[in-house]
């Protein structure tokens, strides 16, 4: 069974994912939190002459996308006749204007009444879905959450498991613990996809989850220990909202909590010094090097007296989301279309190197992102030799805050290699000054030279 669920709140979506998932055990729940994703998404299925989907799970709530709402139903009602539609929330389909009752009454359709419980809805899914049969299943013992979801927190309020047979499960997690990032990516690493929750713990679990105000934090307030866990937190949640779903209105919004805390961190003005050594013993690439870069930028704009709120949010954005569509870390490491590394795989290879466009095309479609972050995306591999890529650009021809950010984005990946040892930065930056000081890179390459690497 494949259901499409429609939801534009990250947190209700994900929640309500989480009932579903233990209500029908071998339903393929396709998300979306937007009614033209989701056209998209059925249409493309439609030209294909493929099955779309078995049913169609949709939130009205939101009055602001009637408009949506409307133009995705009434796809549905011509092209989807024999799919079920089944709506949510306080708004039903005949209360919407544009939708007559006798145009609703020709589609199979129902609706659930939300807020509700999740054994009610539990009940009214399997009544709709399945009106013969004569009793409901059993709940299961345990309920399954998504390991993903557990990125949203870092304390558990009851026991955790795994689950190792049909009958086994086996506690991972005590009730009150702390964790951290690492500790869900070893779990990750082994290929858990699921954890486990008694299900006499699940209500209490569900409403923590729902009223948990996620990385709603501080830097101010925040140690930095506390605040460096609370990015790389965010810096999961984000790499997997996006790469799954695109930027819903959630997931700027919690880049731009992070990019705040960093910016108070660059405010602080701590010495290059005190941030090397803080990565030195750390083995996460994807998030040290994009947390890094975005310090470094933008603490050269500061430097150079370009400290913009505009430009901090495009350098920002970039430095998070560059290598967005880069899975493999040891893929992310890569900087030269020379590494010996591309050489395995001709299909590998041209994937690599499209990666700039790939994603300045996924940024693109998203007119709330500062239109910049694109072209600074997709120029972030050219070189001041002028045969980088995609487009060999030569250093007259870079966009300047796309050089701002080439200048920090090199001295990152150069002291990754050299495993961020402080004593390495006079060696680094005397082999970037020889090469960066041309074009639209001598003017943040003199100010790196003069007030960042001074600093250190």
């Amino acid at each position: 069974m494949e259901l499409v669920f429609i939801h534009p709140n990250d947190k209700e979506r994900s929640l309500y994912r989480i009932y579903l998932e233990n209500i029908l055990d071998d339903c393929v729940i396709i998300e979306f939190f937007s009614f033209k994703q989701a056209q998209e998404f059925l249409n493309k299925k439609l030209e294909k002459n493929e099955r779309p989907c078995d049913f169609i799970l949709a939130a009205t709530e939101n009055k602001s996308k009637d408009d949506d709402v409307v133009d995705f139903y009434l796809f549905c009602d011509q092209h989807l006749f024999k799919v079920p539609f089944i709506s949510m929330g306080q708004v039903s389909l005949n209360e919407i204007p544009e939708l007559g009752e006798e145009q609703i009454a020709n589609h199979q359709t129902a609706h659930i009444m939300t807020p509700i419980s999740p054994a009610d809805f539990r009940k009214r899914i399997l009544s709709i879905l399945f009106p013969d049969r004569m009793r409901l299943e059993p709940v299961a013992a345990f309920q399954k959450v998504r390991l993903f979801n557990f990125y949203r927190y870092n304390k558990t309020h009851c026991h955790i498991y795994i689950k190792l047979g049909r009958l086994k499960y086996v506690k991972v997690l005590n009730k009150d613990s702390i964790y951290t990032r690492a500790d869900l990516d070893k779990l990750k690493e082994k290929d858990v996809e699921y954890l486990y929750i008694r299900n006499d713990d699940f209500q209490r679990f569900q409403v923590n989850y729902f009223h948990n105000n996620f990385l709603e934090f501080d830097s101010e307030l925040s140690s930095p220990q506390e605040l460096k866990e609370k990015l790389e937190f965010t810096h999961a949640m984000l790499q997997e909202i996006v790469t799954r779903l695109g930027f819903s209105d959630s997931a700027i919004e919690l880049t731009e909590k992070s990019l705040k805390a960093i910016y108070g961190i660059v405010e602080k003005d701590l010495t290059l010094t005190e941030l090397l050594r803080k990565f030195s013993q750390r083995n996460d690439y994807l998030y040290d090097h994009s947390y890094l870069t975005s310090i470094i930028g933008c603490d050269l704009l500061r430097k150079m007296n370009w400290f913009t709120e505009d430009r901090l949010s495009v350098l920002g954005f970039a430095s998070l989301f560059h290598d967005i569509t880069i899975k493999d870390q040891q893929m992310a490491k890569i900087s030269s279309c020379e590494d010996e590394r591309l050489n395995h795989s001709e299909a590998q290879r041209k994937k690599y190197l499209r990666h700039p466009i790939d994603a300045l095309e996924l940024i693109s479609n998203y007119p709330n992102i500062p239109q910049k972050v694109g072209v600074v995306i997709s120029q972030h591999h050219e070189n001041p030799e002028g045969h980088g890529f995609p487009h060999r650009l030569r250093p007259q021809e870079l966009d300047p805050l796309s050089a701002v950010f080439i200048i920090a984005h090199e001295f990152v990946n150069s002291l990754e290699r050299l495993n961020f040892a402080p004593e390495k930065v006079g060696e680094i930056t005397q082999q970037m000054a020889s090469r960066f000081k041309k074009g639209h890179f001598k003017r943040p390459m003199d100010a790196f030279l003069e007030k960042v690497v001074k600093a250190a």
